[in-house]
Parts: C-alpha cells; sequence; structure tokens
C-alpha cells in the first residue's frame, strides 16, 4: 500500500537544524528587531542631514507665504442721548418713529388681617337687682307705691322699685287679717358687690313713723345679683388707627410682593407707578368696646405698570443708531442706560419715562479701503497710510517673515483686526 513505504523509512532520513544554525538565524531576526524598534533610528550624519532639510523646508515655506497683523485701536469718545419715551399698554412692540415701547400692567387685590391689643382702660359698674314681694298687712284697702319707692334691708342696703306699683288689700278669713302681695323689680340705689345680698326682709324708710311702717314691708325670696365695680380695657381711637397704619404696611408690603410675582421673565416695575390703596375695612370695630384685644382685617388694591428690560435695550441702540453721526459706530457693550419715570396716567396704565443713555463710538473703520489702500505698499509706509484713513490712538504691525519690505498683495495674507477692549 502507498503507507508502507513511508512507515519503511529509517531515522536517519530525518534531518533536524544544527544548534549552530538555529543560533544564527535567531541572531538576525534580534538585529532586525532591534533596528525596527529602536526609538531613534537615525544616528550621526544622517540626523544632521534630516534637520537640515527640514529647516530649509520651513525657510522655504516661511519665504513663499507671507504674511501682515495689523491691530488697529480706534479712538473712543464717550456721548450721552436724553429722550423721553412713552410706555403704552396698547402698544404690542417697540416704536422708534413714536419713540415708545409695550407696558406690562399688573393688579392684585388682597385680604390682610391682625389681632391688636386695646390700650384704653374704664370704670365698668353694675347695680344689684331681684325680684322682691311687697306686703300689705295694714288694712283691706290697696295701697299704691310710686317708682322709685325705697327698699331698705337690714344691712342698710337701699334698694328702689323700678316702677309704680299697687299693693292689694289684705283680707280677713276668719276674723284675722290675712297679708296681700304683689311682686315688683328693685335695683340697688349703688353699684358694688356688696349690694349682692341674698333673701331677706325689706323696710319701706318712707313710711318711717306711721302705722303703715309696720304693716308694709317686702321680703326677698332669692339673692340680689349684678352688683359690681371694676376696670375693664377698651378699644380706643388711636388703637384702632394704629392698627390701620400697621396691617396697611404689611398688605401694601405683600401686595408689592404679589404685583413681583406677575412679572414676566426679564421685566421690572417702573419705580413710581405703583397705587396702592384701602378699599374697604372690613371689622366692625369701634372706640369704646370692651375687650382686652381686637382684629382688624382691610382690603386693599395694588396696580403697577411694567416694562421689558430687553424692549428698552433694543430700543435704546435704535435710538443710539439713528442720533450718531454717519461715520460713526457705537463700541459694543459700552451702552448704560437709566430711566427714571416723568408722569403716570393712573387711568389708561399708561407712562411717560426720561430715558438718558451713555455710551461709546467710534470712526467707522473701512477694511476694503484700507486693504485696497495697503497692498504692495512698503511697510514702512503702512503705518502712515493707516494713520490717514481713520482716527487710530495706536497702530500694530508685524510682519512674517521680519525681512518682508513690502505688505502682501493678496488679501488673505493681510489680517486686519479693530481692538476696541
Amino acid at each position: 500500500m502507498r503507507f508502507n513505504n513511508f512507515s519503511r523509512r529509517k531515522i536517519s532520513d530525518i534531518y533536524f537544524p544544527s544548534p549552530e544554525s538555529t543560533f544564527q538565524e535567531r541572531g538576525k531576526k534580534e538585529k532586525k528587531k532591534r533596528l525596527f524598534f529602536s526609538p531613534f533610528p537615525f544616528k550621526g550624519k544622517n540626523l544632521i542631514f534630516i534637520v537640515f532639510l527640514i529647516s530649509i523646508f520651513g525657510l522655504v515655506y516661511y519665504a513663499f507665504n507671507p504674511k501682515i497683523i495689523i491691530r488697529l485701536f480706534p479712538f473712543k469718545s464717550e456721548f450721552l442721548i436724553e429722550e423721553s419715551v412713552k410706555v403704552e399698554p396698547s402698544a404690542k412692540s417697540i416704536s422708534l418713529a413714536n419713540l415708545s415701547l409695550p407696558g406690562q400692567p399688573l393688579k392684585v387685590e388682597l385680604i390682610k388681617g391682625g389681632l391688636y391689643p386695646s390700650s384704653g382702660e374704664k370704670l365698668v359698674e353694675g347695680r344689684a337687682k331681684g325680684i322682691i314681694r311687697v306686703y300689705n298687712n295694714y288694712s283691706t284697702q290697696p295701697q299704691i307705691l310710686v317708682a322709685r319707692t325705697r327698699f331698705l334691708s337690714p344691712e342698710g342696703r337701699l334698694f328702689r322699685t323700678t316702677k309704680r306699683i299697687v299693693v292689694p288689700g289684705a283680707k280677713y278669713e276668719n276674723g284675722k287679717l290675712i297679708p296681700s302681695y304683689t311682686e315688683v323689680e328693685v335695683v340697688a340705689a349703688e353699684p358694688g358687690e356688696e349690694y349682692n345680698i341674698g333673701p331677706t326682709t325689706f323696710s319701706i324708710p318712707g313710711f318711717a313713723g306711721t302705722p303703715k311702717y309696720t304693716g308694709f314691708y317686702g321680703k326677698s325670696l332669692s339673692p340680689m345679683t349684678g352688683g359690681f365695680k371694676k376696670s375693664v380695657k377698651v378699644v380706643t381711637e388711636e388703637d384702632i388707627s394704629r392698627a390701620k397704619e400697621d396691617i396697611k404696611k404689611k398688605a401694601f408690603a405683600e401686595a408689592k410682593e404679589k404685583l413681583a410675582k406677575q412679572l414676566p421673565a426679564n421685566y421690572k416695575i417702573l419705580e413710581g407707578s405703583i397705587n396702592q390703596e384701602v378699599v374697604e375695612t372690613l371689622s366692625s370695630i369701634k372706640p369704646g368696646m370692651e375687650s382686652d384685644s381686637f382684629i382688624l382685617k382691610i382690603k386693599v388694591r395694588a396696580k403697577a405698570l411694567a416694562i421689558s428690560m430687553d424692549d428698552l435695550e433694543t430700543l435704546s441702540e435704535k435710538i443710539t443708531t439713528k442720533r450718531l453721526a454717519g461715520d460713526r459706530e457705537l463700541v459694543p457693550n459700552s451702552l448704560k442706560i437709566k430711566y427714571a419715570l416723568l408722569k403716570l396716567d393712573k387711568e389708561k396704565d399708561s407712562a411717560v419715562l426720561k430715558l438718558e443713555i451713555n455710551g461709546k463710538s467710534y470712526q467707522k473703520v473701512n477694511k476694503s479701503e484700507i486693504l485696497t489702500k495697503l497692498q504692495g505698499q512698503r511697510i514702512d509706509k503702512a503705518e502712515e497710510i493707516l494713520y490717514n484713513q481713520g482716527d487710530f490712538q495706536k497702530i500694530e504691525i508685524k510682519e512674517t517673515p521680519f525681512w518682508m519690505k513690502r505688505v502682501p498683495t493678496r488679501e488673505s495674507q493681510i489680517h486686519l483686526e479693530v481692538i476696541l477692549d
């Protein structure tokens, strides 16, 4: 079979590489590897030659790609513009022709209350009163007693009837006189707790010295009550006035905060346009009311007019552009705007503002004209040409390469900068 030949081959027919040849081949590979991975394969003359070539290429590029950088520093002058500007809620946008800008009316109503102490004092008195039975144990004839008839207690406390009464006559039963009576309200002659006496018997001083003194008398079946003398706190006019001022101040402050919360983004309320008033006093507090404290509530209304700071800035820029001379330009970010309220129409929610615009301007720089004038000119004459083209306080010129004598003729090689810092 085919595999028989392979099986018959001798061991001597298989060749192995000698140790010497293997070592040589490995050395060659290591040498190539070191050469390939060397951090700087170029040494000696090769390195000098490469540096020389790079320098030559750099000088050639430097010489054949000239450029010039010119920095112009114009003189800046300050200006002040004053205008009267209308704020109209009906306006939808700013108007340079009408010198007007839109206004945003704001309105808020709120109720504010507070608890306040009473500072007044007064003496309050009460007279004891009660019901007594007036007896007729004198005769069968009725007896008339006028209003304010006096009744005296054993302790000497005097009471008076509140109305005229008729005491009916007594009756005889089985030969014995049975007294009759009627009831009437009596009031102490003086205020004080000492008249709050218990049930007792009363005599009638008006009958003293007559037979009727013992025949007519009174009895109370329940205590007399309501007599007192004390000092109490009362609300004064000054208390109410101070409370109103305090609560009004707090209410106005809160109303102002609520107005501010209604402001759209970048809007401000015109100082002096806020109108606040007390619409109604909701508490029925009156001077002389007896109380240690009282609650006062008021309803206030606040109105204001706001404007957009963006609209004000835009209108100011338009006014400035219109007012500046034709050869002047505004220095960017130099505007400072001040405004004050001149007039306020509360009915129409409109206003007139005094506007002050401060800023800086400089003479316009015509870059294309300057470039045309400079192209191909001698560099030592460039500064003179530039000063003749504008109002500059300083000019800086930097040419590359440094031995360049003339301004390049291509605009792309002339870099012109206007510095306004």
